[in-house]
C-alpha cells in the first residue's frame, strides 16, 4: 500500500501496474520530494506518519540521518527527543493555539533551564521539532522570536524589579487575557489579573485537601504549615517552577473581628486574601463593607468563587487570612460564600493556589 506524498490518499491499482499521478490531487508521486532541510525533511516524515515522533528510535534515527552533516545539532536534537520533548510537542497539538504559544515557550524554557543553555538556544532546537510536527506558524513564531534574541539579552537581563521578570520568563510572550483559562505546568488555572508582564493565576479546580495548619494552635499565614507545603513540596514538583515569580504577600487583619494577619511574607505560591477575593471574585466596593459589618458575604457572585475537586465534587477552599480568632482561617464555602469567623485551623479543606506567572 502507498500513500500519496500531498493528500495521503491511498493508492491502490492492479498487480505489476504503478500509479504515478494521483486520482484525488494529481500529484506526481514519482517526482522527488522538494524537501531541502533536515527540519523539512522531519516535517515529510511527521506527515506521512505521525507516530515517528512517538518513537523515540526512529526519530533520532531520522535525525541522525537527516542532520549528519551538522553534529552539534543533531547531538542536542537527540538529547530534545530523550528529554521527551517531541513527545510534549504532540500532547500540546490538541489544544488551542494561545494555550500551545504558552506550552511551547515553557517547554522551550525547560529545556534550556535543564542544560543550561541560553533560552534562544534551547528555542531553536525545539523550533525545529515543532516544525517537524506541523505545528502552528503562529506557535512557531514564538519560538522563532525567542530564537532570535541575542545572548546577552538571555543572558544578562535588566534587574527584575526593572523588568518583573526572571531571565527564563522572556518564554511567556504570547498576551493573556483575565478571565481565561490556561495550562500551566499539567494545571489548569483562571487568569485573575495580568499587569507589569505578570498575570495573577488561580487554580481551576480545588487541587489538594490539606488543614491549614497540622496543629490546633495560635497561627498566621506566616508560620502555617499549609504556607510551608505549597512553597516547598508543592512548588519543587511543578515542571516550570522558573517561571512563577517571587513576591511579596500583604497579610492585613481580620475585617470584623481584628484578628492579626501577622508580618508580611515572601512567597512563590499563596492563598487569596479576602481583600483578592473581594477584588477579583466579588464586587470590590461593596465586598469588604459586608464582610466587616456581617462577618460573612452571600451574594450573586458566590459563582464565581464556588469550585470542585479534581474527583468533580463541590469543595470549600481556605483563604490565606485570618478568621474569628488566632485559631481559625477565612474561606469560601461549597455555595461561594466567604466566611470569616469560626473554621479551626486544623480542619481539613481545599487548596486552590494562586502565584504570580512571569510572561
Amino acid at each position: 500500500m502507498k500513500k500519496c506524498k500531498n493528500c495521503g490518499g491511498i493508492l491502490t491499482s492492479p498487480k505489476g501496474v504503478t500509479l504515478q499521478i494521483c486520482p484525488f490531487c494529481q500529484t506526481d508521486n514519482n517526482t522527488p520530494t522538494k524537501s531541502t532541510t533536515g527540519e523539512e525533511h522531519l516535517r515529510d516524515a511527521f506527515l506521512q506518519d505521525s507516530s515517528i515522533y512517538k518513537d523515540k528510535w526512529r526519530l533520532k534515527g531520522l535525525i541522525n540521518d537527516r542532520f549528519a552533516a551538522e553534529d552539534k545539532l543533531r547531538k542536542r536534537l537527540r538529547i530534545a527527543v530523550d528529554e521527551n520533548i517531541a513527545a510534549k510537542i504532540i500532547k500540546m497539538l490538541p489544544e488551542s493555539v494561545n494555550e500551545q504559544k504558552i506550552r511551547i515557550a515553557n517547554i522551550a524554557t525547560y529545556f534550556a533551564d535543564e542544560y543550561d543553555w541560553s533560552v534562544a538556544q534551547g528555542a531553536e532546537y525545539v523550533r525545529i521539532l515543532a516544525f517537524g510536527a506541523n505545528v502552528n506558524a503562529e506557535v512557531l513564531a514564538v519560538l522563532a522570536n525567542l530564537a532570535k534574541a541575542p545572548p546577552a539579552a538571555v543572558n544578562n537581563p535588566p534587574p527584575a524589579c526593572q523588568t518583573g521578570r526572571s531571565p527564563k520568563a522572556m518564554a511567556l510572550t504570547t498576551p493573556l487575557k483575565i478571565g481565561d483559562i490556561i495550562t500551566f505546568s499539567n494545571y489548569k488555572w483562571r487568569i485573575l489579573d495580568v499587569q507589569n508582564n505578570q498575570a495573577l493565576l488561580l487554580s481551576d479546580l480545588v487541587l489538594e485537601k490539606q488543614a491549614y495548619n497540622k496543629k490546633n494552635t495560635d497561627i498566621t499565614w506566616e508560620t502555617c504549615t499549609l504556607r510551608k507545603y505549597l512553597n516547598n513540596d508543592f512548588y519543587n514538583k511543578l515542571p516550570y517552577k522558573s517561571q512563577i515569580a517571587k513576591k511579596i504577600i500583604v497579610n492585613n487583619n481580620n475585617p470584623r473581628w481584628g484578628t492579626k494577619g501577622g508580618n508580611k511574607t515572601t512567597d512563590h505560591i499563596f492563598l487569596l486574601s479576602l481583600e483578592e477575593i473581594a477584588q477579583y471574585l466579588g464586587n470590590k466596593y461593596t465586598t469588604m463593607a459586608k464582610l466587616k459589618m456581617q462577618g460573612y458575604v452571600d451574594d450573586s457572585n458566590n459563582n464565581k468563587r464556588v469550585t470542585k475537586n479534581t474527583a468533580g465534587a463541590t469543595s470549600w477552599w481556605w483563604l490565606r487570612s485570618p478568621g474569628y480568632s488566632i485559631y481559625d482561617a477565612a474561606r469560601v464555602n461549597n455555595s461561594g460564600s466567604i466566611g470569616i469567623d469560626r473554621r479551626n485551623v486544623s480542619v481539613v479543606g481545599g487548596v486552590r493556589p494562586a502565584l504570580w506567572l512571569n510572561i
